[in-house]
């Protein structure tokens, strides 16, 4: 069992996770995760739809582990950016307010780059306001520089572990929900091997410009 951090997400959040994880791994699935990271309350009852931070980190490190040990470390961390990308389809991001005017169609009439720009920052407004996670967003030679500390995901684990690919994930629905299906290339930044820690920032790069048409 990984140490605690001390360090919280929202009830809320946890509660729209699972209902992407039973999206993508369907109920079998999802039961055998939640019962491998050490959580199988949450298979029956679900946390409580509230703002309230009660969720450790390590209880969402648990569960990417749990789905690198049940379906072996690339399917798993495949699965884990569907989960992500699913997360914020079925309203996990919307449900904490920064993205739902995005849909409507005086933002869709922007110039793609502003909407991309402005759903970067909705993302990383929700995470510092509603979680223990600090996010930035910045333009870096080109492209844009997402970073996340510390990571939740990867709490407990080398800092070059690579297996952030639950937030790539929900950083690409959420360039979808802003652009209304434009795709992205993000990519996770790993930090050299000893060069930190759990409390060490992980940076995901975003190119500007998509990589597939919207609509496409």
């Amino acid at each position: 069992m990984l140490e605690t951090s001390g360090l919280y997400y929202p009830n809320r959040f946890l509660r729209m996770l699972l209902v992407a994880m039973l999206d993508v791994l369907g109920e079998n699935g999802a039961v055998a995760v939640l019962k491998l990271a050490g959580l199988p309350d949450y298979t029956r009852t679900p946390p409580a739809d509230t703002l309230a931070r009660d969720i450790d980190f390590a209880q969402l490190a648990a569960i990417n582990i749990a789905l690198e040990d049940v379906y072996g470390v690339r399917s798993g961390r495949d699965l884990a950016l569907r989960i992500g990308q699913s997360f914020v389809s079925v309203g996990g991001l919307s449900r904490f307010g920064a993205m739902v005017g995005m849909c409507a169609p005086a933002f869709q009439a922007l110039p793609i780059q502003q909407r991309v720009r402005m759903g970067l920052e909705a993302f990383a407004a929700i995470f510092n306001r509603f979680t223990d996670q600090i996010t930035q967003v910045r333009e870096d030679d080109g492209v844009y520089v997402l970073t996340v500390k510390p990571s939740p995901m990867t709490w407990g684990r080398p800092p070059d572990s690579a297996a952030n690919a639950m937030l790539t994930g929900m950083i690409n629905g959420a360039l979808d929900w802003a652009t209304q299906g434009a795709q992205f290339d993000v990519r996770e930044r790993t930090p050299n091997a000893g060069a930190g820690d759990s409390l060490s920032a992980t940076a995901f790069i975003i190119n500007k410009n998509p990589i597939g048409p919207i609509g496409g």
